[in-house]
């Protein structure tokens, strides 16, 4: 078994990770671990699904009927777009 050294873990990042230890009854390194696979785990998972894009998931929202080649808004012309602060 190889072994993995961090450096620079904050002292908040170590303290919870030693808590988390504890409650699990496990060793520091076990629960390190243990979260290494658990998130390697999810990571795996979501790449095989493929992410929906931002359009995909905007063209959905909308019947097929009410769908077309432009985006049109229904917003008022004669009406002034909000001032922007900067």
């Amino acid at each position: 078994m190889s072994d993995i050294l961090l450096h620079d873990v904050s002292d908040d990042l170590r303290r919870k990770l030693e808590e988390r230890a504890r409650a699990h009854r496990r060793t520091l390194a076990d629960e390190a671990e243990r979260l290494l696979e658990s998130a390697l785990a999810e990571a795996e998972s979501s790449e095989a699904e493929p992410r929906q894009r931002l359009g995909a998931l905007l063209a959905g929202l909308f019947p097929v009927k009410y769908r077309g080649d432009d985006f049109v808004s229904l917003r008022d012309p004669t009406e002034r777009p909000p001032p922007f602060v900067e």
